[in-house]
């Protein structure tokens, strides 16, 4: 049941994603919840849009391999970000957000 319908979500979501893992560690507010979920909540919201965006098929794995690798290169250029920096457990919690993504497309049949 996948529709190009959430192809634009996707990408403002990435968009969305990019712009918040290279904001300088100053301009994030002080209210967000814990990284880790944030990590999460977020690449597992990507995994549903992108697997909604995309036919059933190679695609999709393919489409979640990249989504992985988005964050893993992230990670990396949050070196160079003041105040910010690379963190095996961010990568993890991408990483449970896109199984818990597709987990959760799959159980409903997506």
């Amino acid at each position: 049941m996948a529709t190009t319908g959430f192809l634009y979500p996707f990408a403002l979501f990435m968009l969305a994603i990019l712009v918040g893992t290279l904001l300088p560690a100053r301009h994030l507010p002080s209210w967000l919840p814990n990284d880790k979920l944030l990590h999460a909540l977020a690449y597992g919201l990507a995994a549903v849009l992108l697997i909604l965006a995309l036919p059933p098929g190679q695609g999709r794995w393919i489409g979640l391999v990249l989504l992985f690798l988005f964050g893993w290169l992230l990670e990396h250029l949050q070196r160079y970000v003041p105040g910010r920096g690379y963190s095996r457990g961010d990568l993890a919690a991408n990483t449970l957000g896109i199984a818990g993504g597709l987990t959760g497309t799959a159980l409903a049949g997506l």
